[in-house]
């Protein structure tokens, strides 16, 4: 069984042993100490110090790794400082399946559980070199080490000089089965992220409820398709969802798309897309528009008519068309009101919420105009900018692994940027 560890927690669920700073972040769990930059993410460990890009993801180690993405979070290719490649990575599905050493030009092959961990590893000889069993928060007991991985627990890279794993959003601890971070919320709940029945789900700090034996975590973020879709804000988004038959619009998957067409016939500038326009599955935008006023007419009526569910409609409705995997979020491709919906429909089977793993396909060439979508759907709701940012801030701390909290309103400069751009082109007529 997996090694015992017996800790103190206080009423914050901070380990009393540890030392932490103001927002929660572990300073020292005894095993390393950690500095903190104002996005919350680790800066230096062990030593070590981390860089990272506009979108939280890891670029380099100072030890001398440097980390280069493929068009999503996936890590294709590792060099030195120099930028000399080192290692290959190969993903099939959204799994890492080979890994080349290109010093030797070795070629490795793993074998995952359902987890995503990384239980064996075989030579193109077909040689086990690699073999390890994991307790259920990720300890490893290694059997065969002729060769050693660094991905590991569910696929995440485990830094040889902490032991903790990159989970992008956040870092976990394996020794002591927790993330050295709070997930956050400033969604208005009584208490974020939770299901009130499972008081497991009120430590921020906990590992997937803690029953990592049922439940793999994607990013180190909580979110609407993860293991806490029934948390209060996503179950208000599943039954607006459902009464108002909001679902997905088809997506291009694989493909750039299209620049994004105004009713000027002008197009949105966007300096980090290859065509240095803003691209999108379809030119037109005009049924976003609709649909914001569509939203904003019954948000409005119910006002008129004293309905107290009128601002709990615009923000699950705002959810369900431009929010993590709605309507108008080309970034993600998924049946976002058809699964919260049947799971909010069937009651507390937490064995549901393993439906949402996976769930989403990200399609990262299209987050700047699915931030576009935001603005452009909020101005034609009504809604002022400072209302529009606001309520952006809100999903994006719930659901978003690009939330920052230091920022104004929570979010990212780019993120801001492409909501702002889509508010101004909806003061047109669209």
């Amino acid at each position: 069984m997996e090694s015992s560890l017996s800790l103190v927690a206080n009423s914050n669920n901070q380990i009393t042993t540890f030392s932490y700073d103001a927002s929660g972040n572990t300073l020292n769990d005894t095993h390393n100490s950690y500095t903190w930059n104002a996005e919350s993410e680790i800066q230096t460990a062990a030593g070590v110090t981390y860089t990272y890009d506009g979108d939280g993801d890891r670029v380099q180690k100072s030890s001398g790794k440097i980390y280069w993405y493929g068009a999503g979070s996936e890590i294709l290719d590792e060099s030195d400082s120099s930028g000399n490649f080192t290692d290959e990575y190969v993903y099939f599905g959204g799994k890492r399946v080979a890994h080349r050493v290109v010093s030797g030009n070795s070629i490795y092959y793993y074998g995952e559980d359902f987890l995503g961990t990384s239980r064996q590893i075989f030579t193109s000889a077909s040689a086990l070199c690699y073999d390890a069993d994991f307790y259920p928060f990720g300890g490893e007991r290694a059997y065969t080490t002729t060769c050693t991985p660094t991905y590991k627990f569910e696929g995440k890279e485990r830094d040889t000089e902490t032991s903790n794993d990159d989970f992008g959003a956040r870092y976990y601890s394996s020794s002591f089965g927790r993330w050295t971070s709070p997930d956050w919320s400033a969604i208005p709940a009584p208490v974020p992220y939770s299901d009130l029945t499972n008081p497991q789900t009120l430590n921020i700090y906990a590992m997937v409820r803690d029953n990592p034996e049922t439940f793999a975590d994607l990013d180190g973020h909580i979110d609407c398709s993860g293991q806490k879709a029934k948390g209060i804000g996503c179950q208000y988004i599943a039954k607006w969802n459902a009464q108002f038959g909001i679902g997905p619009t088809p997506r291009v998957n694989n493909a750039p798309g299209v620049p994004v067409t105004l009713p000027n016939g002008s197009h949105v500038p966007d300096r980090k897309s290859p065509t240095g326009l803003l691209m999108s599955p379809t030119a037109d935008l005009s049924d976003v528009a609709a649909a914001g006023r569509d939203a904003g007419a019954t948000y409005r009526a119910l006002l008129a008519a004293g309905d107290d569910n009128a601002l709990m409609y615009l923000f699950a409705v705002l959810g369900a068309a431009v929010g993590t995997g709605g309507a108008f979020d080309y970034q993600r491709e998924g049946p976002q009101s058809a699964i919260l919906a049947d799971i909010l429909s069937r009651g507390n089977d937490d064995s549901l919420a393993a439906d949402l793993l996976g769930t989403f396909q990200e399609l990262p060439q299209f987050r700047d105009v699915s931030n576009f979508n935001v603005g452009l759907f909020s101005r034609q709701a009504g809604l002022t900018l400072d209302e529009t940012l606001s309520t952006a801030g809100r999903y994006a701390a719930t659901f978003s692994a690009n939330a920052r909290p230091a920022n104004p309103n929570g979010l990212d400069p780019q993120t801001a940027q492409f909501i702002k751009a889509g508010y101004k082109a909806g003061e047109a007529a669209f």
